[in-house]
């Protein structure tokens, strides 16, 4: 189902109330689904977390979309596949490539307040200065840093 693009009740920011909107699927588990908001609300300038999808561009037809349109990256929820009430698309080759850059840009971008989860081995416990492992979640690497005082 990854790629498709499905019509949902999109609930808006504030929960108040949910619009049939389309959808784009970007991750799917046994019972949920990860999608992205579809907008026909065209933005003046084009943003880190926006792509556009005109009328012009070459998989615009197999989308199942009527008029052009945005996909919002920064609009995202996971829900259940059964609130899903039909597909009408889906996002060709092109598009999953520009998605999944885009995705990984704004990952990457984001960086938490701590960015390493950090061990000291039972070995040094009684060391008086030992090293301190750390494995970085940005950049995936484990790196041992200088030397501390126990």
């Amino acid at each position: 189902m990854k790629g498709k693009i499905v019509l949902i009740p999109f609930s808006f920011t504030n929960l108040t109330t949910t619009k049939l909107r389309p959808a784009s699927v970007l991750l799917e588990s046994e019972k949920d689904v990860v999608v992205a908001f579809i907008s026909s609300r065209l933005p003046r300038e084009h943003g880190p977390t926006l792509i556009v999808i005109d009328e012009t561009h070459s998989e615009f037809k197999v989308t199942g979309l009527k008029v052009a349109s945005v996909i919002r990256l920064d609009k995202v929820a996971t829900i259940s596949k059964e609130l899903i009430l039909g597909e009408i698309g889906e996002i060709g080759i092109k598009l999953k490539k520009e998605i999944n850059k885009k995705q990984q840009k704004i990952f990457k971008s984001y960086t938490p307040a701590k960015t390493n989860f950090c061990r000291i081995p039972k070995s040094h416990l009684h060391a008086q200065r030992q090293r301190k492992i750390c494995f970085d979640i940005v950049t995936s690497k484990t790196v041992t840093t200088s030397l501390i005082e126990a």
